[in-house]
């Protein structure tokens, strides 16, 4: 199984219409489930043809590449997304329920603190999953490029435009993980759906 993760700034204007707002890439790997991992590379060389693991993903990132789109090949794409989920999670929900851009919530004191909660308790659950992100991907998630500071989250675009939350599946791999492993936090956070804005 071949995972992967979307780092890139868009909004979507109108139906069929997106605006590519910043430079993007796509990081993809092969989904690591420890034990199984090696049966299932092999399989998946198999299937592809190749013969080799690491030819078929490199395979696909070379598509995507032909493409137009920059495509990065991760030795472990569950690390990658755990990183990028931590700032999904840190800025989505806070900035949809108070509608404000990444700069206005991290200039309100008391939502930059209930951020750090957030942030704090997804580090456990990481770590508890066996997890650890990357102290400069920490650093970042409170503290992004200015550049960015102007920004609307895809899940405060939703609401602005009358469109179910564009979650995906990162709250259902940390409410999954989270339940797992006993993290009380995340059941409060789903229950913050559109209908308690």
């Amino acid at each position: 199984m071949i995972g992967g993760s979307a780092f890139i700034s868009v909004i979507r204007e109108a139906p069929g219409i997106v605006n590519h707002v910043g430079e993007g890439s796509v990081i993809i790997g092969h989904w690591r489930e420890e034990a199984s991992h090696r049966a299932v590379l092999e399989e998946e060389a198999v299937s592809d043809g190749s013969g080799d693991p690491q030819k078929s993903i490199e395979n696909l990132a070379n598509a995507f590449t032909r493409s137009g789109i920059k495509a990065i090949v991760a030795d472990n794409i569950r690390q990658v997304k755990w990183e990028k989920l931590l700032w999904n999670i840190v800025f989505n929900p806070v900035t949809a329920l108070t509608r404000t851009t990444v700069g206005e919530v991290l200039d309100d004191p008391d939502l930059a603190a209930l951020m750090e909660q957030i942030k704090d308790e997804f580090l456990a659950t990481a770590q508890a999953a066996g997890v650890s992100i990357h102290p400069e991907m920490i650093d970042i998630a409170l503290h992004p490029d200015p550049s960015v500071r102007r920004h609307k989250t895809s899940m405060l675009q939703d609401l602005e435009n009358g469109r179910k939350m564009g979650t995906g599946g990162h709250p259902w791999f940390y409410n999954s993980r989270g339940t797992s492993l006993s993290s009380p936090g995340c059941h409060d956070r789903n229950h913050l759906s559109p209908a308690a804005v």
